[in-house]
C-alpha cells in the first residue's frame, strides 16, 4: 500500500493538527476531519489545509485506516475513549503532549476495541516550508512504517524511536522539561550577574560558549537557550517566578497544538 492509498482522519485541526493534516496530504494521503461541534476558526484552518470534512466521528472512523489524535492533552483520553466506543479497528496515532503512562493507558483502551496504537511526540512548531518539525514514533515496526511512508519528504519529519509504547511521549516530555530548565537556569545566572554589575560580561561569555560543553546537539541547544534568555534583559524587569521566565515561548515552540 502506498501513501496515496491511505485515508486518515486528524482529530482535530487546531494550528498543529491542521499543519499535520496538510503535511499528510502533501505526502499523498487523503485527509479527513470531523466538523461536528467544531468552531468556525477550526473550519477555516481545515479548509486552508485542504482537509475534507465529514459529518461526524462515526463517519470518519468508517472511512479511515489511520486516525491521528492532536488535541489538548487533557482531552486525549476522552478523544480515545470516543473512538474506542465506536469500535475503531484501524491504526491510532496518539500524538499529544502527554505522559508515557497516559499514552499506555490510551493504547490499552483502544487495543481492547481492536485498534493498533502508535505513540507519537511532535517537537517543533506547526510545520511549514519555513519551519519544520519532527514526529517521533514508537510502537510496532509495521505500524511505524505506515506513518513514515506518509510523512517522509514532508515538513514533518518522521523519526522512529523503537518499539516500546511511551518512548515517543517520554522524549517529548523530557525535551519540554529541558527547555524550561535551561531557560530558568539562564535567568537565575542573569539575576546574579546583574546584581553584581557584570551582566554584559556574562552575555559576552555566553556568546563564546562552545556547543560541545554538553554532548553533541544538547550542548548546542543549551548554548542557544542561554544566549536567548540573556538577550531578553534583566529578570527583575519581567517579574514573577524565575521558573516561569521564558516558559511561554518554550511552550509555544514545543507544544504540538495551539487551539482556537
Amino acid at each position: 500500500m502506498t501513501s496515496s492509498d491511505v485515508v486518515l482522519t486528524v482529530l482535530h485541526p487546531g494550528r498543529m493538527g491542521a499543519a499535520v493534516g496538510r503535511e499528510a496530504k502533501r505526502g499523498g494521503a487523503r485527509v479527513l476531519w470531523c466538523e461536528a461541534g467544531r468552531s468556525p476558526a477550526t473550519r477555516e484552518r481545515a479548509l486552508a489545509a485542504g482537509l475534507e470534512p465529514v459529518a461526524d466521528l462515526a463517519s470518519a472512523i468508517e472511512a479511515s485506516e489511520i486516525i491521528i489524535s492532536v488535541c489538548p492533552p487533557a482531552a486525549a483520553e476522552d478523544v480515545a475513549d470516543h473512538v474506542a466506543d465506536l469500535g475503531y479497528s484501524g491504526l491510532y496515532l496518539e500524538a499529544n503532549a502527554i505522559s508515557p503512562e497516559k499514552a499506555c493507558r490510551i493504547a490499552e483502551r483502544l487495543e481492547r476495541s481492536g485498534a493498533q496504537v502508535l505513540d507519537g511526540g511532535i517537537i517543533g512548531p506547526p510545520p511549514t516550508q519555513e519551519e519544520q518539525a519532527r514526529l517521533y514514533l514508537s510502537g510496532a515496526d509495521e505500524d511505524v512504517a505506515k506513518v513514515v511512508r506518509i510523512f517522509s519528504g514532508t515538513c514533518l519529519e518522521p523519526v522512529p524511536v523503537g518499539r516500546r509504547l511511551g518512548a515517543a511521549s517520554a522524549l517529548k516530555m523530557a525535551f519540554a522539561s529541558f527547555q524550561k530548565a535551561s531557560r530558568a537556569l539562564a535567568a537565575v545566572a542573569h539575576a546574579l550577574a546583574e546584581d553584581y554589575g557584570v551582566a554584559g560580561e556574562l552575555r559576552a561569555e555566553a556568546q563564546r560558549m562552545p556547543g560541545d560543553v554538553l554532548p553533541t546537539h544538547v550542548g548546542v541547544i543549551l548554548r542557544e537557550r542561554v544566549r536567548d534568555e540573556l538577550d531578553r534583559g534583566p529578570p527583575h524587569a519581567r517579574g514573577g517566578d524565575p521558573l516561569e521566565w521564558g516558559s511561554g515561548a518554550a511552550a509555544r515552540e514545543s507544544s504540538p497544538r495551539t487551539w482556537g
